[in-house]
This record gives structure tokens, C-alpha cells and sequence, in this order.
């Protein structure tokens, strides 16, 4: 699907990458991905994230200005006032679709698309997953003698913070 602004999308990607660069460090993960992404791949993650997290659920103020428009900006607040999505609800939708692919095919993110919270292996050892990291690390437990190669062998893209 060819990226439409107004229709599947707030910006383009040139838009994007400006609101990227300001308001990350080169330094930062998401930053860093963006910038691996070529053209295509970025549009696609811009419609995904898109149509995935501006929807209906969102509890935004007032109502659509078009009750059959797709997004849901353009809204009209207070009778009158015609509000455009802002740059915070533009890269807020950008950065949960670089977030989610980013975990794609990591451990991590097969145990959070199914549900776990955590994970404990009964020894005292225990993962508590942090879904708005973007980091290859996770905290743990270590008790009753447990040997951290052990643990790190479950998990061994990972860094341990003890």
C-alpha cells in the first residue's frame, strides 16, 4: 500500500526523517533504525503504524471533522476549532511502529506478542519485560546458587543487569 498522507498517513517520509532527527540523539536506538530503513521500508512502517495506532480506540479530544474520514485527525474541538494531528501524535505513532518491529523476531518480542510479562524458571531467577524498551537487555533475580551462563543460555542475545 503507497503511503497517502491524509488518508493512511500524517507526514511523508521526508517529514518523518526531520521530526526523527530532532527530536533523537544519533545515539538513540530508534533513531539509529529509522536511518537503516531505506525509502520503501519506510513508508511501509509509516502506513503500518499508522493504521495499527490511529484508530478508533484512541481517546483524542472532539470529534472527527469528517465522520467518514480515515484518520483521526483532522478533529473539531469546541464546535468550531479545526485541530491537525501535532508532531508528538505524529511521532508517537512512528515511534510504537519502529518499537514493534524492532522486537520482531527476538525472543523478547515472541514473549510479548504472547502475553508474558514476565518469566521465572522456579530457581529464583526471574525476567520482568520492559515493552517500551528498545534495549537487548533485562533485569533478573539471581538467588539459590544459580550460574548466570545457565540463565543467559535462554536468553543469550541478551545483556544481564544484576
Amino acid at each position: 500500500m503507497s503511503l497517502v498522507v491524509g488518508t493512511n498517513a500524517y507526514a511523508n517520509v521526508s517529514e518523518y526523517d526531520v521530526l526523527i532527527g530532532e527530536r533523537f540523539m544519533s545515539t538513540n536506538p530508534i533513531r539509529k533504525y529509522w536511518i537503516s530503513l531505506n525509502q520503501a521500508d519506510k513508508e511501509n512502517l509509516i502506513v503500518g503504524s499508522t493504521l495499527k495506532y490511529d484508530n478508533d480506540t484512541m481517546l483524542y479530544k472532539g470529534v472527527k471533522q469528517d465522520k467518514n474520514q480515515p484518520l483521526q485527525f483532522p478533529r473539531i474541538i469546541n464546535n468550531s476549532d479545526i485541530v491537525e494531528a501535532n508532531d508528538n501524535i505524529k511521532i508517537g505513532i512512528l515511534i510504537q511502529g519502529c518499537k514493534d518491529s524492532m522486537l520482531e523476531g527476538t525472543t523478547e518480542g515472541e514473549m510479548l506478542a504472547n502475553g508474558v510479562k514476565s518469566f521465572a524458571d522456579g530457581t529464583g531467577a526471574r525476567i520482568e519485560f520492559d515493552n517500551t524498551s528498545t534495549s537487548k537487555s533485562f533485569t533478573a533475580r539471581l538467588s539459590n546458587g544459580i550460574n548466570k551462563d545457565v540463565w543467559l543460555h535462554y536468553f543469550a542475545e541478551y545483556s544481564l543487569i544484576v
